[in-house]
């Protein structure tokens, strides 16, 4: 009897380690089913949001997005740039007509920022900054705005944010003088000079968020 189950035992041992190798290749094959399906999962998570990104800037770019903001505006595109043109109109002329000398120049940061905002208003009043002038006087170097020329670009519908390019030219007033500051009766001398300033204008906001300038030529006659 015990020579029988000895010549079993071979069989018991290898039936155990087939059921043993069987039971885990069910399990790896159930772990990695798992794993395949949860990429899956995450590839599909991952789609919609693509899709749905797709569909939301296919949106942004179709007429009707761009009806949709432009009736929700709580504020008229026309008169807000009438009124922009109005402020910069004064602005300039403030400072290029109105500001005569050092009291005029101390307060000219008070009267532009208003207008234009303080960073702007400070662009605008260094061009104006008092010197000894040829004729032995200390004043600001301009008298005249010659020339205001304000033109607008395409509203970036996204940002309500407007391009704006802004020509002006402005002269000095007659100086009884010649280049070398030697004053020379009957030989008047007029300075002239322009900038180009070209400027960001949030309409919502209705300000001036950026601005750069580039001076054109200057001219004596």
């Amino acid at each position: 009897m015990k020579n029988i189950i000895k010549s079993y035992i071979p069989l018991i041992i290898t039936t155990i380690i087939v059921f043993g190798l069987i039971a885990s290749v069910h399990v790896i094959k159930d772990s990695n089913l798992r794993s395949v399906q949860a990429r899956a999962a995450q590839t599909e998570k991952f789609n919609k949001k693509q899709i749905n990104y797709y569909r939301q800037k296919d949106q942004k770019l179709s007429k009707q997005y761009f009806y949709n903001q432009i009736t929700k505006r709580d504020y008229d595109v026309v008169a807000r740039k009438k009124s922009f043109n109005e402020r910069i109109s004064k602005a300039f002329t403030i400072t290029f007509e109105q500001t005569k000398n050092k009291n005029d120049y101390n307060q000219l940061a008070s009267k532009l920022t208003p207008l234009v905002g303080s960073k702007f208003s400070k662009e605008l009043k260094s061009k104006v900054k008092p010197t000894m002038q040829p004729d032995g006087v200390e004043r600001t170097p301009f008298a005249h705005l010659d020339n205001l020329k304000i033109a607008y670009g395409h509203l970036n519908e996204s940002t309500q944010i407007i391009p704006v390019v802004i020509f002006a030219s402005y002269s000095s007033p007659a100086i009884d003088g010649t280049s070398t500051g030697v004053i020379t009766k009957g030989q008047d001398q007029i300075k002239k000079s322009s900038g180009i300033y070209k400027i960001s204008y949030d309409l919502i906001a209705d300000k001036i968020v950026n601005f750069s300038f580039k001076e054109g030529a200057i001219d004596h006659e």
